[in-house]
């Protein structure tokens, strides 16, 4: 999700993301006690990282898949990530 919102940069304006508020959250916390992170925190944490600058709109090329609502789905879904100020090229892969 967070590569596809990526992707299409330069038309969404404004996402929302229903993990942050949903039982799924990616920090959870126990009464009286500690805090421990959840695997979706991680994709969420590389993607603030990594993913500041300029989306550059590149080819992918991954074998696919034909599911039943959807044709030639590919396997590997990327973005790629100019940030001139850092001097870096990230490309994030999901």
């Amino acid at each position: 999700m967070l590569i596809t919102m990526l992707r299409y940069a330069d038309r969404v304006k404004m996402a929302c993301i229903a993990h942050l508020v949903n039982e799924i959250t990616p920090i959870m916390t126990a009464n009286g006690g500690g805090a421990w992170r959840q695997t979706i925190f991680y994709p969420y944490l590389h993607a603030s990282l990594y993913s500041r600058g300029v989306v550059l709109h590149t080819p992918g090329n991954s074998p696919r898949y034909d599911s039943a609502d959807f044709s030639d789905v590919p396997y590997v879904e990327s973005a790629v990530v100019y940030n001139e100020e850092a001097g870096e090229l990230v490309c994030l892969r999901g």
